[in-house]
């Protein structure tokens, strides 16, 4: 029992009773994808602290846009980071009132606003800080695993498995970890293939056997914690039954669900057993000179 596609397919036919040819792989595919973006992801974000969050750091400009795999374009915190990597402060957040405000000559604000799906920094002006925002990133979107090569042996940069006969030159791919909780390591474009031999060279390495490389923003296993597959099956199989209509199996289901949901929510919160929440004091002598109203220097 695993977390890849075909595994997750042939328990939500179990489970679910569904009889041989109706429905397509595709067409479960698809429902996974809707109960994992649905259910699953907000689920995760709502129970276990930081599962989604990375980071990305930007050379400063006046205007600096949201990371476009931040899901919902939503950011976890902006910070600002010197030239050995320290992490100098916080960057607050300002309202439009207290940039109105400023204009009107009653106080200077520095910090940044959000307008559209940029982040602004006010006021404006040269700083010698890197910007990193930690964001929470979107998971790949999950397809079967035919659409993938998973990596039985590699060398350097080449890497031997069964290529999919679509693949050239110009495909662009992002490689999959094979371990908990499978993220994706880099993605990049194959430089050189070979279809016969089963064979593609990457522009770098660090990838590793039992790996699976995937079309660009997809994936044939799914960003999540193990203790969430049986969630995962159950919700697709409430997709799979509003898809005919079967409104008596969709409230079973809806019901067996929220059991499933209820029981995972004890294993995967807190993230840290034993953690006691401290108190600090931003004020106190570790934070002089990083304070959140003086990030610009």
């Amino acid at each position: 029992m695993d977390l890849q596609t075909g595994s997750l397919i042939d328990d939500i036919k179990l489970t679910g009773s569904f009889p041989d040819g109706m429905f397509t792989d595709a067409d479960y595919v698809s429902f996974l994808n809707t109960a994992y973006f649905n259910e699953i992801i907000p689920f995760i974000m709502k129970h276990r602290e930081e599962f989604f969050v990375t980071s990305t750091d930007n050379t400063y400009a006046d205007t600096i846009a949201i990371p476009s795999d931040a899901i919902a374009q939503k950011l976890r915190d902006i910070v600002r980071v010197d030239s050995s990597g320290t992490i100098m402060g916080n960057v607050p957040r300002l309202s439009y009132e207290e940039i109105t405000g400023a204009a009107r000559g009653g106080y200077t604000p520095v910090g940044f606003y959000l307008e559209d799906n940029s982040v602004k920094f006010y006021p404006t002006g040269a700083i010698t800080d890197l910007i990193r925002f930690y964001y929470f990133q979107r998971p790949h979107y999950l397809t079967d695993e035919a659409s993938c090569m998973e990596l039985t042996s590699i060398s350097g940069a080449s890497a031997t498995g069964t290529v999919p006969s679509t693949w050239t030159t110009s495909t662009e791919i992002s490689v999959v970890s094979k371990t908990q909780p499978n993220t994706v390591v880099d993605t990049y474009t194959i430089s050189a293939i070979d279809v016969s031999a089963g064979t593609i060279t990457l522009s770098a390495s660090g990838f590793a056997q039992g790996d699976f490389i995937c079309p660009l923003g997809y994936t044939a296993i799914p960003k999540l914690p193990f203790e969430l597959r049986d969630c995962l099956i159950q919700a697709a199989i409430v997709n799979a039954l509003i898809s005919i209509k079967d409104i008596q199996g969709v409230q079973l289901s809806r019901n067996e669900l929220a059991i499933a949901m209820q029981n995972a929510s004890g294993l995967i919160s807190p993230r840290v057993e034993g953690e006691v929440k401290k108190a600090v004091n931003t004020n106190g002598i570790w934070n002089l000179g990083r304070s959140r109203s003086n990030w610009r220097r």
